[in-house]
């Protein structure tokens, strides 16, 4: 009886004191299969436990049944249940190691988890620095910084890989029961290490020569876009007759022409392919959509009607003469063209009776600037437009040589030309465009429209300067042609081009 209670006492201090290698934690049941406080699998301590048991009943005598027996038994619990935490047999045991020999592998297997996270940083690197190359972004100065960037993080990954390797193999060799996951772990690592070797290869074979010449491509590219923009600029408002424009010239504003000329574009070189690619986009876009942007200068323009007297001189003050511009042609069907930028000149085949008072054909007009000197302008009546000085020619030489010289003297006079606007009084012709007093077979004027006269100059005019209905020379058009020489009066070329 007293032998049975005592091995039923040793088999409960067994139970009470097994020993758990992998946390130190001492487990109150002896079949159990995991350990309750970490979680390990407990049959490699069983299998031992039984091994050293079977030995020690086959070579040692059987021990007596008593009081001893209990902590012999005990002792050699805690000895085969240990041999997992870095005992063996035969080897002097030391209960106080099993604790920080568990914790040196679970600083191991944090050691582990750490690398592994870093080679996966290094992993997402390599991958960001391939889809940089690929879009684009990146501006041709730090192609040499990421190239050599991506080569460090690439030795990082490799040397990582390398060490993860050999640690898990030398602890695989020290421990024979986890040989299926040592062996997993080195699977794993070798694939990331042939995973960061393969992006670096990819960069630096392929991404990076292939965005090089993305970079390269591009700048031509957007060299060349903008060579088509410049040209297409320059040229736009001067084809369009759009290039002596005024701000008098315009209702309000005059934002639509300066967004052509104010337009800009650049292709820095050391600039991302992305961004010379949207820049050359931009400038495709820009010209494609030029002749958008002329009607809407067009749009802002002033019509005909809009101009005051004041309008038109201080638009010519400025080289605009679009307000008067157009062919002019008297009920005999003789005509003139005044041009934009105020050239006037004769249409057709006529005699040098009608010709200009300088003996020619063609003159560049400018408007009388000061209202007080020019009397049609100082009445609201019209303007008197004038050539260039040096037209004026006399025996004493010509331009202000010959501000005094006699009419006997005079060769050729400074053309001039009085321009009288829409809807004029009839009054105020009779008193201002003769002088005070009409003939008595004056015709007035259609005042409908705009019309000119050319005056003859020195000598007894009599009644040939009168603004009447066979001496002026009607607008034909109240559509402005800004075109030169276009549309209205096709014969009218030397005055510009279609």
């Amino acid at each position: 009886m007293k032998i049975n209670d005592t091995a039923r006492t040793a088999n409960a201090m067994k139970g009470l004191l097994m020993f758990c290698p992998f946390c130190g934690f001492h487990i109150a049941a002896e079949d159990c299969e995991y350990c309750p406080h970490c979680g390990k699998s407990l049959d490699v301590v069983k299998q031992r436990r039984d091994i050293e048991g079977l030995v020690q009943a086959t070579a040692l005598p059987q021990p007596s049944v008593d009081a001893d027996e209990t902590m012999v038994d005990a002792t050699w619990a805690l000895q085969l249940e240990s041999s997992d935490a870095g005992w063996e047999p035969g080897e002097p045991w030391n209960p106080s190691q099993a604790p920080l020999q568990s914790s040196a592998r679970s600083s191991h297997r944090a050691l582990i988890i750490a690398l592994f996270a870093v080679i996966g940083l290094v992993v997402a690197a390599l991958g960001a620095q391939l889809g940089v190359l690929l879009l684009g972004v990146l501006p041709i100065d730090y192609f040499q910084r990421i190239r050599m960037a991506g080569w460090g993080v690439c030795m990082v990954g490799v040397v990582l890989s390398v060490v993860i390797a050999v640690v898990q193999y030398d602890d695989g060799r020290e421990r024979g029961g986890e040989r299926q996951s040592r062996f997993g772990s080195i699977t794993a690592v070798m694939i990331a290490g042939t995973v960061v070797v393969a992006l670096c290869l990819v960069n630096t074979l392929w991404a990076n020569p292939r965005a090089m010449r993305n970079q390269s491509q591009a700048v031509a590219d957007c060299s060349a876009e903008y060579q088509r923009f410049a040209e297409a600029r320059k040229n736009a408002l001067p084809d369009n007759g759009l290039d002596r424009l005024s701000v008098h010239d315009f209702r309000k504003s005059t934002a639509a022409r300066d967004a052509i000329r104010n337009q800009s574009f650049s292709c820095p070189e050391n600039a991302s392919a992305r961004q010379l690619q949207s820049v050359s986009a931009d400038q495709r876009a820009w010209v494609a959509a030029l002749p958008h942007k002329i009607d809407a200068i067009r749009k802002s323009l002033k019509s005909r009607d809009e101009y005051t007297l004041d309008d038109i001189v201080k638009a010519g003050a400025d080289g605009s003469y679009r307000a008067i511009s157009g062919k002019y042609c008297r009920v005999d069907d003789v005509c003139w063209g005044i041009g934009t930028d105020g050239k006037i000149e004769r249409i057709g085949m006529t005699n040098k009776d009608d010709w200009l008072q300088s003996g020619s054909g063609v003159s560049t007009l400018s408007v009388v600037r000061d209202r007080n000197v020019d009397n049609l302008h100082q009445h609201n009546v019209g303007l008197t437009l004038m050539g260039p000085e040096d037209e004026a020619k006399c025996v004493q030489g010509s331009g202000s040589d010959c501000d005094n010289a006699p009419n006997y003297e005079m060769l050729s006079y400074r053309s001039v030309v009085w321009y009288f606007r829409k809807g004029v009084a009839v009054d105020d012709l009779r008193q201002y465009g003769c002088s005070g007093r009409c003939s008595d077979n004056f015709v007035p004027p259609d005042t409908s429209r705009p019309f000119l006269l050319i005056p003859l100059m020195g000598g007894t005019v009599a009644a040939a300067n009168e603004p009447s209905d066979q001496r002026v020379f009607y607008l034909q058009d109240d559509v402005i042609y800004d075109m030169l020489g276009c549309n209205s009066f096709p014969e009218y070329s030397s005055l510009g081009k279609c």
